[in-house]
Protein backbone atom coordinates (compact mmCIF):
# COMPACT_ATOMS: atom_id res chain seq x y z
CA UNK A 1 0.00 0.00 0.00
CA UNK A 2 1.02 3.12 -0.79
CA UNK A 3 2.78 5.25 2.63
CA UNK A 4 0.03 8.70 1.75
CA UNK A 5 -3.10 5.53 2.10
CA UNK A 6 -1.36 3.77 5.22
CA UNK A 7 -0.99 7.75 6.71
CA UNK A 8 -4.54 8.68 6.06
CA UNK A 9 -5.86 5.34 7.49
CA UNK A 10 -3.87 5.91 10.85
CA UNK A 11 -5.03 9.53 11.36
CA UNK A 12 -8.51 9.30 10.61
CA UNK A 13 -8.75 6.11 13.05
CA UNK A 14 -6.36 7.72 15.95
CA UNK A 15 -8.19 7.96 19.33
CA UNK A 16 -9.86 11.45 19.79
CA UNK A 17 -7.49 13.68 22.29
CA UNK A 18 -7.96 14.85 25.82
CA UNK A 19 -8.21 18.53 25.60
CA UNK A 20 -10.07 20.69 22.77
CA UNK A 21 -6.01 21.40 21.62
CA UNK A 22 -5.32 18.22 21.01
CA UNK A 23 -8.37 17.06 19.55
CA UNK A 24 -8.18 20.43 16.85
CA UNK A 25 -4.92 18.85 16.21
CA UNK A 26 -6.26 15.53 14.95
CA UNK A 27 -8.40 16.68 12.79
CA UNK A 28 -6.37 19.11 11.18
CA UNK A 29 -3.69 15.95 10.82
CA UNK A 30 -6.20 13.87 8.91
CA UNK A 31 -7.29 16.58 6.56
CA UNK A 32 -3.54 16.82 6.15
CA UNK A 33 -3.56 13.29 5.44
CA UNK A 34 -6.86 13.17 3.17
CA UNK A 35 -4.79 15.99 1.01
CA UNK A 36 -1.85 13.98 0.84
CA UNK A 37 -3.98 10.74 -0.48
CA UNK A 38 -6.18 12.89 -2.99
CA UNK A 39 -4.32 15.68 -4.28
CA UNK A 40 -7.59 17.36 -5.83
CA UNK A 41 -7.66 21.09 -4.96
CA UNK A 42 -11.47 22.46 -4.01
CA UNK A 43 -12.84 24.77 -6.34
CA UNK A 44 -16.09 24.94 -8.21
CA UNK A 45 -17.37 21.91 -9.56
CA UNK A 46 -17.15 21.74 -13.50
CA UNK A 47 -20.18 21.67 -15.80
CA UNK A 48 -21.67 18.36 -16.77
CA UNK A 49 -22.97 19.54 -19.78
CA UNK A 50 -21.73 21.90 -22.34
CA UNK A 51 -23.32 25.36 -22.35
CA UNK A 52 -25.15 26.38 -25.32
CA UNK A 53 -23.35 28.68 -27.66
CA UNK A 54 -23.87 31.13 -30.00
CA UNK A 55 -22.60 30.25 -33.26
CA UNK A 56 -20.31 32.66 -35.13
CA UNK A 57 -21.60 34.95 -37.57
CA UNK A 58 -20.29 34.81 -40.94
CA UNK A 59 -18.95 37.90 -42.22
CA UNK A 60 -21.84 39.16 -44.46
CA UNK A 61 -23.98 39.03 -41.00
CA UNK A 62 -21.84 41.09 -38.96
CA UNK A 63 -23.63 42.90 -36.24
CA UNK A 64 -23.77 46.87 -35.88
CA UNK A 65 -20.95 48.53 -33.85
CA UNK A 66 -21.35 48.60 -30.22
CA UNK A 67 -22.14 52.63 -31.14
CA UNK A 68 -24.90 52.10 -33.24
CA UNK A 69 -26.30 49.80 -31.18
CA UNK A 70 -26.36 52.25 -27.42
CA UNK A 71 -28.11 55.22 -30.01
CA UNK A 72 -30.77 52.29 -30.52
CA UNK A 73 -31.23 51.19 -26.89
CA UNK A 74 -31.34 55.17 -26.30
CA UNK A 75 -34.06 55.43 -28.75
CA UNK A 76 -36.30 52.64 -27.62
CA UNK A 77 -35.74 54.15 -23.87
CA UNK A 78 -36.60 57.82 -25.09
CA UNK A 79 -39.85 56.36 -27.40
CA UNK A 80 -41.04 54.26 -23.91
CA UNK A 81 -40.65 57.54 -22.02
CA UNK A 82 -42.38 59.40 -24.53
CA UNK A 83 -45.01 56.99 -24.98
CA UNK A 84 -45.15 56.53 -21.10
CA UNK A 85 -45.97 60.56 -20.37
CA UNK A 86 -48.27 60.41 -23.01
CA UNK A 87 -50.52 57.75 -20.91
CA UNK A 88 -49.99 59.67 -17.63
CA UNK A 89 -52.24 62.83 -19.94
CA UNK A 90 -55.64 62.19 -19.71
CA UNK A 91 -57.58 63.86 -22.22
CA UNK A 92 -61.32 62.86 -20.18
CA UNK A 93 -62.61 62.57 -17.27
CA UNK A 94 -63.44 58.83 -17.48
CA UNK A 95 -60.03 58.32 -18.97
CA UNK A 96 -57.55 56.56 -16.17
CA UNK A 97 -54.07 55.88 -16.14
CA UNK A 98 -51.60 53.02 -15.09
CA UNK A 99 -48.63 54.65 -14.57
CA UNK A 100 -47.45 56.61 -11.63
CA UNK A 101 -47.12 60.23 -12.51
CA UNK A 102 -45.03 60.94 -10.03
CA UNK A 103 -42.38 58.36 -10.15
CA UNK A 104 -42.52 59.26 -13.97
CA UNK A 105 -41.32 62.34 -13.19
CA UNK A 106 -39.05 61.82 -10.51
CA UNK A 107 -35.68 61.52 -12.68
CA UNK A 108 -33.69 59.58 -9.48
CA UNK A 109 -35.68 56.19 -9.75
CA UNK A 110 -34.28 54.27 -11.99
CA UNK A 111 -35.59 53.54 -15.56
CA UNK A 112 -37.95 50.39 -14.77
CA UNK A 113 -39.32 51.89 -11.71
CA UNK A 114 -39.90 55.09 -13.79
CA UNK A 115 -42.07 53.21 -15.83
CA UNK A 116 -43.75 50.44 -13.98
CA UNK A 117 -47.54 49.68 -15.29
CA UNK A 118 -49.58 48.72 -13.06
CA UNK A 119 -52.55 45.87 -13.88
CA UNK A 120 -55.35 47.83 -13.13
CA UNK A 121 -56.20 51.37 -12.17
CA UNK A 122 -56.87 50.14 -8.35
CA UNK A 123 -53.53 48.99 -7.87
CA UNK A 124 -52.00 52.62 -9.08
CA UNK A 125 -54.67 53.71 -6.89
CA UNK A 126 -52.79 51.89 -3.57
CA UNK A 127 -49.43 52.60 -4.67
CA UNK A 128 -50.36 55.96 -5.02
CA UNK A 129 -51.71 56.61 -1.34
CA UNK A 130 -48.97 53.96 0.01
CA UNK A 131 -46.37 56.15 -1.39
CA UNK A 132 -47.01 59.48 -1.95
CA UNK A 133 -50.47 60.33 -0.05
CA UNK A 134 -49.62 58.55 2.92
CA UNK A 135 -45.84 59.36 3.68
CA UNK A 136 -45.26 63.20 5.77
CA UNK A 137 -45.80 65.87 2.80
CA UNK A 138 -42.72 67.86 2.55
CA UNK A 139 -42.41 71.53 3.90
CA UNK A 140 -41.62 72.90 0.45
CA UNK A 141 -44.14 73.38 -1.96
CA UNK A 142 -44.46 70.15 -4.54
CA UNK A 143 -44.51 70.49 -8.32
CA UNK A 144 -45.58 68.16 -10.59
CA UNK A 145 -43.23 68.01 -13.27
CA UNK A 146 -45.57 66.49 -15.22
CA UNK A 147 -47.49 69.16 -15.94
CA UNK A 148 -44.45 72.01 -16.35
CA UNK A 149 -43.61 71.94 -12.36
CA UNK A 150 -47.79 73.31 -11.47
CA UNK A 151 -47.64 74.02 -7.81
CA UNK A 152 -49.54 71.73 -5.20
CA UNK A 153 -49.49 73.20 -1.45
CA UNK A 154 -51.20 69.99 0.22
CA UNK A 155 -52.27 66.72 -0.24
CA UNK A 156 -55.40 67.53 -0.75
CA UNK A 157 -54.33 69.47 -3.96
CA UNK A 158 -52.23 66.41 -5.42
CA UNK A 159 -55.70 64.37 -5.22
CA UNK A 160 -57.09 66.90 -7.04
CA UNK A 161 -54.74 67.23 -9.37
CA UNK A 162 -54.02 63.44 -9.75
CA UNK A 163 -57.80 62.66 -10.91
CA UNK A 164 -58.32 66.00 -13.24
CA UNK A 165 -55.16 65.67 -15.31
CA UNK A 166 -53.90 61.98 -14.69
CA UNK A 167 -56.65 60.06 -14.36
CA UNK A 168 -55.57 58.24 -10.78
CA UNK A 169 -58.65 58.75 -8.34
CA UNK A 170 -58.57 58.32 -4.73
CA UNK A 171 -62.10 58.00 -3.55
CA UNK A 172 -63.59 57.52 0.17
CA UNK A 173 -62.41 57.85 3.58
CA UNK A 174 -59.09 58.84 2.67
CA UNK A 175 -60.19 61.75 0.40
CA UNK A 176 -62.63 62.71 2.95
CA UNK A 177 -60.19 63.31 5.53
CA UNK A 178 -57.78 65.19 3.56
CA UNK A 179 -60.82 67.29 2.11
CA UNK A 180 -61.04 68.01 6.18
CA UNK A 181 -57.83 68.78 6.39
CA UNK A 182 -57.62 71.52 3.63
CA UNK A 183 -60.43 72.95 4.97
CA UNK A 184 -58.94 73.21 8.56
CA UNK A 185 -56.17 74.52 7.07
CA UNK A 186 -57.29 77.09 4.57
CA UNK A 187 -59.77 78.43 7.51
CA UNK A 188 -56.75 79.06 10.03
CA UNK A 189 -57.92 75.85 12.55
CA UNK A 190 -54.03 74.39 11.71
CA UNK A 191 -51.33 76.67 11.22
Amino acid sequence: MAPQYLRMIDTILTVPGTTLEAEHQRRIDAIDAMMAFWPVEEGRPTPRTQPCRRPVPEADNSPRPAKRQRDLVEDEAEIALREAVESVQVTCPKQRSLICFVCLGYPNLSFPNRLSKYKTPGSLTRHFLRFHINPPWPDERFGCSMCEGEPLRHKFDLLSHAERRHGTVVKGETQSQLALEYQRIHQGWVS
